[in-house]
């Protein structure tokens, strides 16, 4: 998505400095600059900032904000890459990863943005991701995050309904129609085939079995290791709509995994996981949000949402 007609860097960068200058902050300016700019906006935003003032926005915004609206303003301030990075980095900080974050990233990335984040891991941390990864998780999630890591997952819309057959009936063999399960075979199919690829298995897996994939997935395997074989065959709007839910459902929130989700992606794609939102829970999005955050971050989180 390019830069908005009449949209100058300089001048929004300016703008951002007078609100954040001084006693007091405008949180108005800042909710407007960047929750009403696309990613590529705000990174020219971020660049134009730090020429003129020799200081990266988003350590800038983090000295003048708080709380979850400090969170989710820096993370819009970083390139969503950058952010997919750190957020990887943090899910392997502390007593154990937080596996669900490493599902985020890995099963809802690009090939090619998967051998940018390395790049960009290894160069802020001086190690290697895929080491890191791989020294962090266990048994057969490791195995599901390793082929992950790797970027050479299928990307393709064109479907071999041939081979999506032999998929679903290896998937049965190695599943429901034996003792125990052949983990390999979940692996390698899961994490190398596309989710568009593993639709069309899921549609001959019913034929098949009258149940779908995903159904067997949860018959055959447990924990995170069932998370990320269920993430692989969700399209970003189905996970990420899940995801949100999730992090909103009940008492307390995960602003976290809110603010990586907001972060990450254009205006366009959050409307799109709204849709399957609403779709899929019979709930407005923007409702729940309005339900489960307050104040500035509030409504940054709504300025990112519209059109």
């Amino acid at each position: 998505m390019g830069a908005s007609y009449g949209f100058d860097a300089k001048k929004e960068a300016e703008q951002i400095q007078a609100a954040i200058r001084g006693a007091g902050t405008d949180e108005q300016t800042l909710i407007r600059s960047l929750g009403g700019r696309n990613p590529k906006e705000r990174q020219m935003i971020a660049k134009a900032y730090f020429e003129l003032y020799a200081k990266a926005l988003d350590h800038k915004l983090a000295t003048d904000t708080s709380g979850n609206f400090r969170k989710l303003l820096k993370r819009l301030a970083r390139p969503p890459l950058n952010v997919k990075a750190d957020y990887i980095h943090a899910a392997m900080e502390g007593a154990g990863p937080k596996n669900l974050r490493l599902v985020d990233v890995l099963t809802q990335t690009s090939n090619a943005e998967i051998t940018a984040i390395k790049n960009i891991y290894d160069a802020e941390h001086k190690s290697k991701l895929e080491t890191r990864v791989h020294n962090e998780t266990s048994n057969n999630f490791q195995k599901c995050c390793d082929n992950l890591m790797k970027g050479v997952r299928e990307e393709t819309t064109v479907i071999n309904d041939t081979v999506a057959k032999q998929d679903a009936e290896d998937i049965y063999k190695a599943g429901e129609k034996r003792l125990g399960t052949d983990d390999h075979t979940f692996v390698k199919i899961f994490t190398t085939r596309s989710a568009a690829h593993l639709k069309v298995v899921d549609k001959h897996y019913e034929a098949l079995r009258k149940k779908s994939v995903v159904k067997a997935i949860k018959n055959e395997t447990s924990g995170n290791y069932k998370d990320i074989l269920k993430a692989c065959c969700m399209t970003y709007e189905r996970y990420f709509a899940m995801r949100l839910y999730d992090a909103m459902k009940g008492a307390g929130t995960k602003d976290d995994v809110l603010c990586y989700v907001f972060a990450i992606h254009d205006k366009p794609q959050l409307r799109a996981i709204a849709a399957e939102f609403q779709t899929k829970y019979n709930k407005s999005l923007e409702d729940m949000i309005k339900g489960d955050t307050s104040g500035d971050y509030l409504k940054l989180l709504l300025e990112l949402l519209k059109p």
